[in-house]
């Protein structure tokens, strides 16, 4: 899968403990608009996804976190590669170590049926719920909300809505 970029706040000190973590991200369109992830306290937007568990695939990583966070079933068929984006940042829950994160990406189409998602506390804090946005929208929510602090991510996000807006307004995107 090819890098889409590689977003290094540098942070951290180089010789800091290192933590690597992988996951897989949905990108869903509905017409022009995305269903992404919507957190009501923060009100920020992301695309569903998450970590890779030990011994699971992407997909079936995918098809996972996607019913647990907005409720919908990825069609398996449909998933295509969109790319990876490497972030690199001080961690915000352990002094002294790095966060290195890479998320994959790709595009999916989901069935019609929403389910009772399954939310982490982390998630439920959040106040988490499914949302159909367009990307101009989740991209200008999240760059007046992403800091370095617990919305670091949003830097990642935003970028990804950014690349997406630029695809759609030359119709490149993969469907």
């Amino acid at each position: 899968m090819r890098t889409l970029t590689t977003l290094d706040l540098k942070n951290y000190e180089p010789g800091w403990h290192r933590y690597r973590r992988f996951a897989v991200r949905a990108v869903i369109f509905r017409k022009r608009d995305l269903l992404m992830v919507h957190s009501t306290t923060d009100g920020f937007y992301k695309f569903p996804g998450g970590g890779i568990e030990r011994g699971e695939s992407h997909l079936d990583t995918l098809i996972r976190e996607t019913k647990e966070e907005i409720g919908l079933s990825i069609i398996p068929k449909s998933v295509c590669a969109l790319g990876r984006i490497r972030e690199v940042r001080r961690s915000i829950y352990k002094e002294h170590e790095i966060f290195d994160h890479t998320s994959y990406y790709y595009y999916a189409k989901v069935d019609d049926i929403i389910e009772k998602t399954q939310l982490s506390r982390y998630e439920a804090e959040f106040g988490f719920e499914l949302a159909c946005v367009s990307p101009e929208t989740a991209y200008q929510a999240n760059i007046s909300i992403a800091s370095e602090d617990r919305t670091a991510f949003l830097f990642r996000e935003s970028y990804i809505l950014k690349w997406l807006i630029k695809k759609q307004q030359k119709q490149e995107l993969c469907k």
